[in-house]
């Protein structure tokens, strides 16, 4: 061992020593570390497989047919909407004329009962309907006051004046 002792510098074989226990302890680390995460990448893998790019356009597919079908759902609602807009618009003037119809004949039905009673009653008819129309034309006439008041004009207040 002399001669082994002789040609070595033992410093140098300690830093030698120091550097491989340093160099296979790094990697060791690093080939644990490395595997941990190879196996943590395959588990994420097998959780986030599904979002591949296909999957992706599967996903936006069946949001845009969601979205059609939820268009076409509107559209058939506004349809419905507007049908049953029109025939309630239709039922109210249909109301407006058989309003009118039953006072006309209302009307007609108090004259002939005047006609058969006498003159006398067709007067107080005539009368009674007169006395009617002046106090619609005064009610008429405060409502104009009132426009008038608010800054409010309107084309039958103009012909009453």
């Amino acid at each position: 061992m002399k001669f082994i002792q002789k040609d070595i510098n033992r410093r140098l074989l300690i830093l030698v020593i120091a550097l491989l226990v340093l160099y296979s302890t790094t990697t060791i680390y690093y080939e644990t570390r490395l595997t941990k995460l190879t196996k943590r990448y395959k588990t994420e893998q097998q959780i986030f497989g599904g979002l591949s790019p296909d999957a992706v356009l599967q996903e936006l597919n069946s949001t845009s047919d969601l979205r059609e079908n939820v268009q076409k759902y509107k559209e058939y609602l506004e349809k419905k909407y507007d049908d049953l807009n029109t025939l309630n618009n239709n039922l109210k003037k249909e109301i407006e004329n058989l309003q009118a119809e039953l006072k006309l004949i209302k009307s007609q039905i108090e004259y002939q009962k005047a006609k058969e009673i006498g003159p006398t009653e067709q007067f107080r008819l005539f009368q009674s309907r007169t006395e009617e129309i002046a106090k619609l034309k005064e009610k008429i006439k405060e409502l104009c006051k009132e426009f008038k008041a608010y800054n409010i004009t309107n084309i039958y207040c103009t012909q009453i004046d």
